[in-house]
């Protein structure tokens, strides 16, 4: 039973790591973006804005999609990890689990 328990707790592991790794695209090379900015001067926080600018429209149309689709199915599997190792250790304190079942 004690290797069960490990071999559960190593499998665990193995599916929370690769959820806690980012999904984020590498930004390309894109066209300039079609946006009129009006600048008076050329300071540094104008060209920050700028950049912004540039950064939002080389994400690309999918970046925001792509990105909560892989923060919902790493919540998703957390939690079912989470859920998983709360029911073996319930398992495991009470003798018969069956009788706390209410129909």
């Amino acid at each position: 039973m004690r290797r069960r328990s490990v071999g559960l707790a190593l499998l665990s592991l193995a599916l929370v790591a690769p959820a806690t790794a980012t999904a984020r695209p590498k930004a390309a090379a894109a066209e300039p973006a079609k946006v009129l900015v009006v600048t008076s001067t050329q300071d540094a926080l104008s060209a920050a804005g700028i950049a912004s600018i540039q950064a939002g429209a080389a994400s690309g149309n999918f970046a925001g999609l792509s990105e909560w689709l892989v923060n919902a199915l790493g919540g998703a599997v957390v939690g079912l990890v989470i859920g998983g190792i709360i029911a073996v250790v319930v398992r495991q304190l009470t003798k018969h689990p069956e009788e706390f079942v209410v129909e």
